[in-house]
């Protein structure tokens, strides 16, 4: 079935993935680009890409289970924004560098028939150098990103500096909301559906 499918697809990734894992620099960005079947030098076929965290974006420490990984809730409106927006998914969290955590995430994601279009290059091991992974997947999949592609980033972290109003924290204690909800989701919604 769909789900199936997409789990198979999500899991050879992330071997594709942590069989590189210990590898860093520029010649692993060149490796992950080539092994993905991906031509590096053309957008995909959507061009609306979701940069995915997943801490604090699918859980939350004030979730009710706050040990529960990846919250069904938080992946169901991560379902919808894809379902309203036809946008891929890109995985830039820290879970790339562990294959079983990619891998559970895959599983996360099928179960509600999402797929895990790609994941950034690994650079820089550590929350900070994150934007530059994906500065460097724009880069790598389009001339112009800014003119040729609508994206979203989905992070706990402020990356507002890097990516301004295409930057959705998914933390705002002033409304009490820690991790994806509706309205970040309608925000990402209206920034996927605009005209580049």
């Amino acid at each position: 079935n769909d789900i199936q499918t997409d789990s198979n697809r999500n899991n050879n990734l992330a071997k594709d993935i942590g069989s590189k894992k210990l590898r860093s620099g520029a010649q692993t960005v060149k490796n992950n680009l080539k092994k993905k079947s991906m031509d590096p030098t053309h957008p995909t076929k959507q061009s609306k890409i979701i940069f995915l965290d997943v801490d604090e974006v699918l859980n939350s420490a004030f979730d009710v289970d706050p040990n529960e990984e990846i919250v069904p809730k938080h992946v169901k409106i991560l379902k919808q924004i894809v379902d309203e927006t036809g946008a891929e998914i890109v995985v830039h969290s820290s879970w790339k560098y562990a294959p079983e955590m990619l891998e559970k995430l895959s599983h996360a994601l099928a179960e509600f028939d999402l797929c895990i279009r790609d994941v950034v290059p690994n650079i820089l091991k550590g929350e900070i150098g994150r934007e530059y992974e994906i500065l460097l997947w724009l880069r790598e999949h389009f001339s112009n990103p800014e003119k040729e592609c609508n994206y979203v980033v989905l992070d706990d972290w402020d990356l507002s500096s890097h990516f301004g109003h295409r930057m959705i924290q998914t933390w705002e204690p002033e409304r009490r909301a820690f991790g994806l909800d509706e309205v970040f989701a309608k925000r990402a919604c209206e920034i996927l559906n605009k005209t580049p």
